[in-house]
């Protein structure tokens, strides 16, 4: 299904998938489902949640792609928008780390996500301050200039703090779901790495990924209760963090 919209998607595997994304024009998050934009081909919105902005170009949406329907409070209901024309780019502007929509139960939120999970969350961050070992002490390069990349860089850091405080308290108050992958020392836009430089970054990311489920029971097929569940208070942290999602 190379072109499946995401209604297709949806009807074929029964699979929740939501991408975040970004709508410049209107200064808004969107999140991209089979809810929210079922005509839209989910190769598109991919595109949409990697366009790093002035890194890669932004996202016109197309006629044909229907409208995005977006909760309204005054109905209680989702209402759609016409947002044919605007520029859409990577959800990392507004968050880059929206794991508190798995969580929240409010039902605007399931309303645009689906129903809350209840077990074995799992969050994947990124995370430039843990050290990767063995990482090669060669230079990264990069096909931008030396001046380029720097600028790219700064941009980026500056696009990071602004959504870092949101972000840092998610990852704070929701720590036991979230598994932190060692990036220290790799750039955001070092694409053109060589197996000495990428196998290093996979190996550190599995023995991450180890480590956190060896004192975890996450796992699915776990005896009821054993399972890693959300708590109260997490829930209600998750409700008041996907408010302010939502509302951006």
């Amino acid at each position: 299904m190379p072109r499946s919209t995401f209604g297709e998607f949806f009807q074929a595997t029964g699979v929740e998938l939501t991408l975040v994304t970004a709508d410049t024009t209107a200064a808004r998050m969107l999140l991209l489902n089979h809810r929210t934009a079922p005509d839209l081909p989910v190769v598109w919105a991919a595109r949409m949640s990697m366009s790093v902005p002035l890194l890669w170009q932004e996202v016109e949406w197309q006629e044909e792609w229907g409208f995005y329907h977006a909760w309204d409070p005054s109905t209680g209901d989702l209402r759609p928008l016409d947002v044919t024309g605007h520029t859409i780019v990577d959800g990392g502007l507004l968050s880059n780390f929206p794991i508190a929509l798995f969580l929240a139960d409010r039902p605007d939120v399931a309303a645009v996500v689906g129903p809350a999970c209840t077990r074995n969350v799992l969050g994947l961050l990124i995370d430039e301050t843990l050290k990767v070992p063995n990482r090669p002490t060669k230079p990264a390069t990069s096909r931008f200039s030396i001046g380029g990349l720097r600028t790219l860089e700064r941009l980026h850091r500056l696009l990071t703090t602004a959504t870092a405080a949101h972000d840092n308290m998610a990852i704070s108050a929701f720590a036991r779901h979230v598994v932190r992958l060692p990036a220290g020392g790799y750039s955001t836009i070092q694409f053109d790495m060589d197996d000495d430089e990428r196998r290093p970054l996979l190996d550190a990311g599995a023995a991450a990924m180890r480590a956190f489920l060896g004192q975890q029971t996450v796992l699915e097929g776990m005896p009821s209760g054993d399972e890693s569940t959300v708590g109260t208070a997490e829930r209600a942290l998750a409700n008041n963090a996907a408010l302010t999602l939502l509302g951006r």
